[in-house]
């Protein structure tokens, strides 16, 4: 048996792996389907949208095509969207709606051809903005990650957008999600992998950056907790990134009473978040201020996970004495957007 899920992992790493994946623009998605001055709300939510039938997933991806469709969120990051059915519905019901950069269409086959999975690592990012550019890395695989982990081929997703004036990155992940100590050591390599690749794309992107999706690092601490990964992380790995409290009553995303999917034999947790990685750039000088909520899409069955809502308000710069510009890295790639629209 052992020999046999060998096969299978070797047959899937050959055909389907996906590193740094430079995806190819689609032009006719540059289009703002938002008043950029007004409200902009973020949604993050992992859909639970494995490749293989699970868990009501009929009811579930219609009522995620709903979220969609009702076109209430200015950013939406999702997690988990393996699944072909549930990729076909988001394309389907998002055109009117949002722009979507990366071709999700494609599939890859896994277990000898019986699986389709998506090449993202599971990551969807729609946006009612423009989106500029947007490159998918995929995390090194630990040899000692899970068979189900090393298939995932989980990564991040970083996308550009413009939103009016504002230029601004979103990192879009999804980490390993076990609760051990070998996977909360992956945890943190997979961060630090994470960080040096945010760096690099600031590097030819130099916006302010948020940092999204599900961390699989409980926030939620228990005085007889062990797992001492959520504070390794958040004192050094995330020490540059800004974490905006979650306010009461409700702090729980992950088997919160109020979702379909609660089980009172697991814990309540908090696994997913919105955060700002702290910049320093010469030219840029928009801050991002982000009050935060859990939504539960009023008991609809959805996900185990609920909503994570962020509100963004920017702190514009004077244009009568700054100028927010595009980078000369992005002029020479997207040469039909013109800087004379960021002054």
């Amino acid at each position: 048996m052992k020999w046999l899920l060998m096969m299978v992992f070797i047959f899937c790493l050959q055909n389907d792996i996906l590193t740094n994946a430079n995806l190819s623009p689609i032009p006719k998605f540059y289009k703002n389907y938002q008043d950029p001055n007004s409200t902009i709300t973020l949604l993050s939510l992992n859909t639970w949208g494995l490749p293989i039938p699970h868990n009501d997933d009929d009811e579930r991806f219609e009522n995620i095509r709903n979220i969609i469709k009702d076109s209430l969120y200015s950013i939406v990051c999702l997690q988990e969207t393996f699944n072909s059915k549930l990729r076909h519905i988001l394309l389907e019901s998002s055109f009117d709606f949002y722009n979507i950069y990366s071709d999700h269409t494609k599939n890859r086959s896994c277990f000898m051809g019986l699986i389709k999975m998506d090449e993202y690592g599971g990551l969807f990012t729609l946006s009612k903005f423009p989106i500029l550019d947007e490159q998918f890395f995929q995390f090194p695989i630990a040899k000692n990650s899970s068979l189900v982990e090393k298939v995932a081929h989980k990564g991040l997703l970083i996308s550009t957008l413009i939103i009016g004036e504002i230029v601004i990155n979103v990192v879009n992940t999804h980490l390993y999600a076990e609760e051990n100590q070998t996977a909360g050591e992956i945890r943190n390599s997979q961060l630090n992998y994470l960080i040096d690749r945010v760096a690099l794309y600031q590097s030819t992107h130099p916006y302010p950056t948020l940092l999204i999706g599900d961390l699989n690092i409980n926030g939620i601490r228990t005085p007889d907790d062990t797992d001492n990964s959520y504070k390794e992380i958040n004192l050094n790995i995330l020490s540059g990134c800004t974490n905006l409290e979650i306010s009461e009553p409700m702090k729980t995303s992950h088997n919160h009473p109020s979702n379909s999917y609660y089980n009172k034999h697991e814990p309540q947790q908090r696994l997913d978040y919105t955060l700002m990685f702290n910049y320093n750039t010469s030219d840029i000088k928009t801050n991002i201020l982000m009050d935060q909520q859990i939504i539960t899409f009023d008991g609809s069955k959805v996900s185990d996970h609920s909503g994570l809502l962020t509100q963004l308000t920017f702190n514009k710069p004077n244009t009568t004495t700054e100028h927010v510009s595009i980078s000369e890295n992005d002029a020479l790639v997207f040469p039909n957007i013109q800087k004379s629209i960021f002054h």
